[in-house]
């Protein structure tokens, strides 16, 4: 007999738009499973039921038990075989290889170019069910047995296990900031019953040296992970092997595997040999080549970055791991990693030879380092969908501390921290005492705002506004905050809106002879009077924001005249069309989610434009709407005055939240006040080179960066200029600013093309100033120039 829900969840994949693998292969198959259940009582109901009720997934299965890969066949073999890319489902017998002779070596043995390695498997115990089937007893049995093997691991595997439930707030701080800690916050997941009786028999082990870690009753039953700085891929292989094996042979436990799959994995597109092997390296040459993904894929290689797949690189290091998971031994697996990483790094020397002669590898930048680290025990879930799934950064896997945490407990885990946030630097202990008990009218807590920062440590900022009214109702965290990132003395705006004459602006085309500027933009944040920020807001709150804003949208005419698109339903060729002008939002930043940005996702959400995609308006992102004027070359007056006509029209129909003290107020505290940001990508490969372009682009008020985000690197010479100061200046002294500073920058550009020095015209003082340096050292430099 079928399961209860078989028919509801058949209707809705009928009726409704879905691109997941799952969808593509039950429907036609439906009728084979239907009345099909395993050994252990799985229904093809409890395998589908996350990919019915995200139907934005990409793959939308998971296997109810390991009994149900051959159960319902009919279904997991087609999608298999598709994902994997594979004509049969076939697995050869599991060789990892000799742990005391492996042969694979140290990718760069000069331990220049690879910052860390990591190889990880999953493991399911036979017998036992996965989530969507699984007792809380059966869980227990897992914990029990893992445990036995784990605490009587040898030499350097030896450590100790962290239950989620029985952990000391230090064990907790100490887990988050090794990003070790996995936490209940997987839509896709928590759908498939990957969180029931959370966090009961879960936890984590790991080796004395940090080099060894065990999750437990994450996703999968068991998942074994062994990593360390550097490329020894031989070290970090043997360690995982050894540590398999002795879980294995200790536990008492038999691995679930098939002969057609390998071994089975609670998601099928991790089955086979369940590894990942992968190593960060610094290859900022390599990766801008235009034969860089043909090249890795030629060696079977997933290139990403490091903060998971379709996030940008960060100070050009790349996470490169082996593409495949059937269809090959382990062995095979780490081997085909190797030598491409091998092969990837040859092709650097000789890029770096070519083009620099005696060029060093290039150093990661601060950000990428610190990057590497909160990601080197971390994984993506999926590592190449077949259709689009959402994509999730890799650090979200080992995040940060559980959202149960009150307040008081945030403040202890945060005040114990070595975090260099500004919300660790001004939420002292007696500022919090002060602002803990309040709310703001809308409900909001200190707590509320703080909880992003706690779960992520290595956050620059830490605090983001639960609401508008945060702002004054937690002062006493937020003026500190606000007047250290803006660098201002005192808070103090000019009234809000005062965006200039645009028929007279004093500034048009950048570049009339279009040789420099390669687009403009500006964009503006904007928040609705009356309704949290989203950490507190409630999802019908949300939906009648967003309804206002896409009646005030149907009323554009003109040039702004468009159509709105909301996530939620969209179809694969709106989709497509939004991906490929790139325009569309996704839920990966992990600072947001922590934040509460994604809650409810995608409901509610959606993007603007008009028909000549020159004004893009996107709908409850980070800050309600986000309001954006672009388009090719240098025009400024004609985005600027697009950008304004559009907010102006905006404001006619609802009233955006200001404060007098504040400017327009937004989500995060470091956008407020103008919320503007006006910008050009600019060609300029000879100035941006000069030793003192940065200190002058300073003294201009301007901030340079790579085309693709801060701590990016420049592509073909092309830099992102834009305004560096939000707060304390009219919107119009905001973009006229970066207008006449840009032409500074072109000028600069010329002069340099035409052979002349340029000379920075700053003094030394100033110059320490714009470095950095402290006041007291450039005034014991001017007392000491004085007296000289």
């Amino acid at each position: 007999m079928a399961d209860e829900r078989y028919d509801e969840y058949v209707k809705k994949l009928e009726e409704n738009e879905s691109k997941s693998l799952m969808k593509k292969h039950f429907l036609p198959n439906k009728d084979a499973v239907k009345d099909l259940k395993t050994p252990l009582g799985g229904t093809i109901c409890d395998c589908i039921k996350s990919g019915v009720d995200n139907l934005d997934s990409g793959c939308g299965i998971y296997a109810s038990d390991p009994e149900a890969y051959e159960t319902f066949a009919a279904v997991f073999d087609p999608l298999i075989k598709d994902y994997h890319r594979k004509e049969e489902v076939a697995h050869p017998q599991s060789n990892f290889g000799d742990p005391e002779n492996l042969g694979i070596g140290d990718a760069d043995p000069d331990n220049q170019f690879v910052v860390s390695t990591r190889i990880r498997v999953g493991r399911s115990v036979k017998g036992i069910p996965f989530p969507p089937c699984i007792t809380n007893e059966q869980r227990q049995e897992v914990e029990t047995r893992v445990c036995e093997a784990l605490n009587t691991m040898p030499g350097e595997l030896a450590g100790k296990y962290y239950s989620l439930t029985k952990m000391t707030p230090e064990e907790n701080q100490t887990l988050i900031d090794d990003h070790f800690l996995f936490k209940n916050d997987d839509r896709f997941l928590e759908s498939a019953g990957g969180y029931k009786a959370w966090p009961e028999s879960r936890g984590i082990f790991h080796n004395d040296s940090k080099t060894f870690l065990v999750w437990l009753n994450e996703e999968d039953h068991i998942r074994i992970i062994s990593m360390q700085k550097g490329g020894n891929i031989d070290e970090v292989f043997a360690r995982l092997i050894k540590a398999v094996n002795h879980i294995q042979d200790n536990g008492g436990i038999e691995f679930a595997r098939t002969d057609r799959h390998g071994y089975l994995t609670f998601c099928p597109t991790n089955i086979g040999t369940t590894l990942r092997a992968s190593v960060h390296v610094k290859i900022p040459l390599a990766s801008k080549h235009a034969d860089f993904k043909e090249f890795c894929e030629k060696r079977f290689l997933q290139p990403r970055g490091i903060h998971g797949e379709h996030t940008e690189s960060v100070g050009g290091v790349y996470d490169i791991s082996n593409k495949g998971r059937m269809g090959m031994t382990e062995f095979d697996a780490v081997k085909i990693m190797a030598d491409g990483v091998r092969d990837l790094i040859a092709w650097e020397k000789e890029l770096m030879a070519s083009s620099e002669g005696t060029a060093e590898p290039e150093e990661a930048a601060p950000a990428a380092e610190a990057a590497v680290v909160a990601t080197e025990a971390t994984e993506e879930k999926v590592d190449e969908p077949a259709a689009e799934e959402p994509a999730k950064p890799a650090d979200e896997e080992a995040g940060g501390e559980q959202c149960s945490l009150s307040g008081d407990d945030m403040i202890k885990i945060l005040v114990d921290s070595s975090s260099k946030s500004l919300l660790k630097t001004y939420l002292t202990q007696a500022v919090y005492d002060k602002v803990k008990d309040r709310k703001t009218a809308l409900g909001g807590t200190i707590a509320d705002c703080m909880r992003s920062g706690v779960e992520n440590l290595d956050s620059g900022t830490g605090i983001y506004a639960c609401d508008p009214e945060a702002y004054e109702t937690f002062k006493e965290a937020f003026d500190p905050i606000i007047m250290d990132y803006h660098k201002c003395k005192s808070i103090a705006h000019p009234e809000a809106g005062q965006f200039g004459n645009t028929d007279d602006l004093g500034f048009t085309d950048l570049d009339p002879d279009n040789k420099y500027v390669v687009s403009t933009r500006v964009r503006v944040g904007r928040s609705c009077e009356g309704y949290a920020f989203p950490p507190t807001i409630k999802t019908e709150a949300r939906e009648e924001m967003k309804c206002k804003m896409v009646e005030a949208f149907d009323t554009f005419e003109g040039e702004h005249k468009g159509k709105y698109y909301p996530l939620e339903g969209m179809s694969p060729e709106d989709q497509k069309k939004l991906t490929e002008d790139h325009f569309l939002f996704n839920d990966s930043d992990r600072f947001l989610k922590s934040a509460g940005g994604y809650n409810d996702w995608p409901k509610s959400r959606g993007i603007y434009h008009n028909d000549n995609k020159t004004f893009l308006v996107w709908c409850n992102e980070e800050d309600h709407i986000r309001i954006i004027s672009m388009q090719m070359g240098g025009n400024l007056g004609e985005v600027y005055s697009r950008l304004v006509a559009g907010i102006k029209h905006m404001e006619s129909k609802t009233k955006f939240a200001t404060n007098p003290r504040l400017g327009y107020l937004t989500f995060c505290p470091t956008n407020l006040g103008t919320t503007l940001r006006a910008s050009v990508h600019v060609k300029i490969p000879l100035f941006s080179q000069h030793k003192d372009f940065n200190k002058m682009c300073a003294s201009w008020n301007l901030q340079p960066r790579g085309i693709h985000g801060e701590h990016t690197e420049s592509v073909g010479g092309v830099y992102d200029i834009s305004n560096k100061r939000r707060l304390g200046l009219t919107e119009y002294q905001a973009v006229k600013e970066m207008a006449d500073g840009v032409m500074k920058v072109i000028e600069m550009e010329k002069k340099l093309e035409s052979g002349e020095k340029v000379q920075s015209g700053l003094s030394t003082p100033m110059l320490l100033l714009l470095a950095g340096i402290p006041t007291v050292i450039v005034i014991g430099v001017l007392i000491k120039k004085f007296w000289s």
